[in-house]
């Protein structure tokens, strides 16, 4: 129960190393996707939580394997 303050604050840094790793991405216009016009920061966001969570789970696999 300890490392749950830890592990949200290890979620918010993969995250914004994914927004980081995406930080040119975020203007321009709309794009297609799906027949529906998204602006763009939303798409660069998405990726950006999808590719944090990511990093946070292969961190936390490669911690726990090796403890």
């Amino acid at each position: 129960m300890d490392q749950i303050p830890f592990q949200v604050l290890f979620l918010l840094v993969a995250i914004g190393a994914g927004v980081y790793l995406n930080r040119n991405n975020f203007s321009g216009v709309a794009q297609k996707v799906l027949g529906y016009y998204i602006p763009r920061p939303i798409i660069a966001l998405t990726i950006s939580l999808i590719l944090g969570i990511f990093l946070w789970i292969l961190i936390n696999m490669l911690l726990l394997r090796f403890r």
